[in-house]
């Protein structure tokens, strides 16, 4: 049996992709050193959020905001300079950290270059400082209150109990107005599935594991919301795909959740699948 306490989209993904690599990762908690392609997608990611909490800092009468890595931000001032120097800033913080790479100027332009694809794709649509922000960057962390989400298992002489929890964090929140809200997942990489290796598609994406959870997601963070369009924006690979989930959508959610809950902790010899 393999213990399992919370799922991320991340961790749900991991094991459809390789169920020795969930449990390398998310039981034992070792992971191998990031590549290249994901840590230029950090650094966009990261730019990305500062744009949105700057929005929200001036939506809230703020003149500079505090950023944990580059520290104060200005709100207000939009101009395509000073965001350059934001992301050369972001780029050199999270470069000089890791240093398993050999970066190049050409990282440097691609890390600029996609921010920019981003920010001004369909005339700046998804640009978070031309929206409404109500979270940057949100965090969630909650219980499963339901039956089949109780867990107990015995390790080392010793009893864990409880409910499985849904952790993660969501790129961006939005409010469109008339009570519907926005999530927006920005993605550097390929659109592909990498545990089934298709392309993903306006049709398949409904049924995405990481949309659903986000949408199980924001509904227990924004309870009276009934409406949420969810967008995952391919930067380099298709643009953006949205789609529209309601309240009668998480029952489906929640199923498929209980589903795979029970298969890993179920699991006694967790394969390796070699994806070629």
């Amino acid at each position: 049996m393999i213990p399992i306490v919370y799922f991320r989209s991340s961790s749900f993904n991991c094991h459809r992709f390789c169920p020795m690599q969930y449990y390398m990762e998310y039981t034992l908690g070792w992971r191998g050193p990031s590549n290249k392609k994901a840590d230029k997608g950090t650094i966009v990611h990261k730019v990305l959020e500062i744009c949105a909490v700057a929005k929200k800092g001036l939506q809230d009468g703020k003149k500079i905001i505090i950023d944990e890595h580059i520290g104060r931000v200005s709100t207000g001032n939009y101009k395509a300079e000073y965001l350059n120097k934001v992301i050369a800033r972001i780029y050199k913080y999270y470069t000089d950290r890791l240093q398993h790479h050999t970066w190049t100027n050409k990282d440097a332009k691609d890390c600029e270059l996609w921010v920019w694809k981003a920010l001004q794709y369909n005339n700046g649509m998804f640009d978070p400082r031309n929206r409404n922000v109500v979270a940057a960057e949100p965090r969630f962390d909650f219980n499963i209150e339901n039956d089949w989400a109780k867990y107990s298992y015995d390790l080392n002489n010793d009893s864990l109990n409880g409910q499985i929890a849904m952790k993660g964090t969501i790129d961006l929140v939005t409010d469109l107005g008339d009570g519907v809200y926005e999530v927006v997942d920005w993605k550097t990489g390929r659109r592909l599935d990498w545990a089934t290796g298709e392309q993903k598609t306006q049709a398949n994406l409904f049924t995405d594991a990481q949309l659903r959870i986000y949408h199980y997601a924001v509904k227990h963070m924004f309870p009276d919301v009934s409406t949420f369009l969810i967008s995952i924006y391919f930067i380099n690979d298709g643009g953006v795909f949205t789609l529209h989930f309601q309240d009668k959508d998480l029952k489906d959610t929640e199923e498929m959740l209980k589903q795979k809950f029970e298969f890993i902790k179920n699991t006694d010899d967790p394969k390796i699948i070699r994806h070629i």
